[in-house]
C-alpha cells in the first residue's frame, strides 16, 4: 500500500464519524517514484457534494494528477451497462452505492498488451463487488492502470486492482510468498498480519500481469480476483476540451476518475508537453470568488501560484471556475508558462454525465 493509499484509507475512516474535507478524501495519481498530492491554496467554498446519510458525511470536492517525468498507468474496468443512472443522490433517499465498476462508456477496443497503457482506455472491470462502495477512483496511464475502491461508511474495507504489462510497478509484495493460482493461472500471495491485508499477483494467459490488494483472506482474495474482468475495454477522459493543446505539442498522458457514490466527484487528464507534465482537474467544489484575485486571458478570474512545488521543483498552478465546479491546472517541469495560461484560460466544460464527455480532451 503507497502513502496515498493510506491517506486514502485513513481519511474515509475519519468520515465514518467526522465531517471529511475533500483535501483529506482524495488521492493523486500514483507515479513511478513520485506520490504527489496537489497542495491546494484556494479554499472550497461550502459546497456538499454527497452525503451518507447513516454517516452524516459532508464531502467538498478537490482532486490532483500530477505525474512524474516517468507517469505511471492506470485503468478502471466495470460491468456494460452505460452511466445513465449517475444523479445526484437526495437527502430524502440518501446515496446510493457504486454499483457498476467503473460508471464509463464501453468501447469496442481489444485488450492487448498493447493497448493496456493508452490512457483513454480502462480493462479492469467487476460484475460485483464484495462489499458496498462507497468511493471508486479509477486510473489509466502509460504504464498501466489501478482502480481503488472504499467500502461505505469505511470499516476498513479497500480494495486496489492494477494491471500492466509487467508488474513492476506495483506495489512490492512483503513477507513469505505462497504459490497460488487465480483463474487457472500461477501466481503469489502475500499477507500482511499486522494491517489484515493480503495481496495476491498472478500472469493473465494474454501475458499481462494482474494484482489485487485487499481485506480479506486468501480464499477469498483469491476467488475475487479470480473474477475480476480484464477482457472490457471503457473509455476514460474528463469533462474537459482543451483546443489547442494537441498543436502546442501536446500528448495525453494520462486519466483519472473519481465516483462517490453513483456521481461523479473528480476527473482529470494530464498532457505532457515536451517535458513538462500539465494536470488540468474538474472537480465539483466551487471556489470562493474572493480567492480568485488575477485573470487570465479574456479577463477569466483565477488564482495563479508560482513557485516551488514538492522536491523543490518550479511549479505552476491556476484555479479558475468551471463548469459549476473548478478547474486545478498544475504544471511541473520545463513548461511554458504563457502556454499553460492560454490552456487555462480556453479550457471548455463538457457538460452532461461521463457519456457525453470528449473522446479525446485534446482534439
Amino acid at each position: 500500500m503507497t502513502d496515498i493509499d493510506r491517506v486514502v484509507v485513513d481519511s474515509l475512516a475519519r468520515a465514518a464519524d467526522d465531517d471529511v474535507h475533500v483535501e483529506r478524501l482524495l488521492a493523486g495519481a500514483r507515479a513511478d517514484g513520485l506520490r504527489r498530492r496537489r497542495r491546494r491554496f484556494a479554499v472550497i467554498a461550502g459546497s456538499v457534494v454527497a452525503g451518507t446519510a447513516a454517516a452524516g458525511v459532508a464531502v467538498a470536492v478537490a482532486a490532483s494528477l500530477v505525474p512524474s517525468a516517468h507517469p505511471q498507468p492506470a485503468a478502471p474496468r466495470v460491468t456494460a451497462g452505460t452511466p445513465a443512472n449517475i444523479t445526484t443522490p437526495t437527502a430524502s433517499t440518501g446515496p446510493a452505492p457504486l454499483d457498476r465498476f467503473p460508471p464509463l462508456p464501453a468501447v469496442n477496443s481489444p485488450v492487448t498488451p498493447n493497448t493496456v497503457g493508452r490512457p483513454s482506455e480502462l480493462h479492469i472491470s467487476l460484475d460485483a463487488a464484495p462489499f458496498p462502495v462507497q468511493m471508486g477512483q479509477f486510473f489509466a496511464g502509460a504504464d498501466g492502470e489501478w482502480v481503488i475502491l472504499q467500502g461505505a461508511n469505511n470499516g476498513g474495507r479497500q480494495l486496489r486492482i492494477d494491471l500492466g504489462r509487467t508488474a513492476n510497478g506495483f506495489d512490492p509484495l512483503p513477507g513469505a510468498k505462497q504459490d497460488v493460482t487465480v483463474a487457472g493461472q500461477p501466481g503469489q500471495f502475500v499477507r500482511d498480519e499486522q494491517f489484515g491485508f493480503g495481496t495476491v499477483r498472478w500472469k493473465l494467459a494474454n501475458g499481462l500481469w494482474a494484482q489485487v490488494h485487499g481485506p480479506l483472506d486468501r480464499a477469498a482474495l483469491i476467488a475475487f480476483a479470480g473474477g475480476v474482468r480484464f477482457d472490457r475495454t471503457y473509455r476514460c477522459t474528463a469533462p474537459i476540451r482543451l483546443p489547442g493543446a494537441r498543436a502546442a505539442g501536446g500528448v495525453a498522458d494520462s486519466c483519472s476518475v473519481v465516483f462517490l457514490d453513483n456521481r461523479v466527484l473528480s476527473a482529470a487528464v494530464t498532457v505532457r508537453m515536451g517535458q513538462a507534465f500539465v494536470g488540468f482537474t474538474f472537480d465539483r467544489g466551487p471556489l470562493d470568488p474572493a480567492l480568485l484575485v488575477d485573470a487570465l486571458a479574456g479577463g477569466v478570474p483565477a488564482r495563479i501560484t508560482e513557485g516551488p512545488g514538492d522536491g523543490g521543483k518550479k511549479t505552476l498552478q491556476i484555479d479558475r471556475a468551471f463548469g459549476g465546479g473548478n478547474l486545478s491546472v498544475v504544471a511541473e517541469g520545463a513548461y511554458d508558462g504563457a502556454e499553460v495560461r492560454h490552456l487555462a484560460a480556453v479550457a471548455d466544460y463538457a457538460a452532461g454525465d461521463p457519456t457525453a464527455w470528449p473522446d479525446d480532451p485534446l482534439a
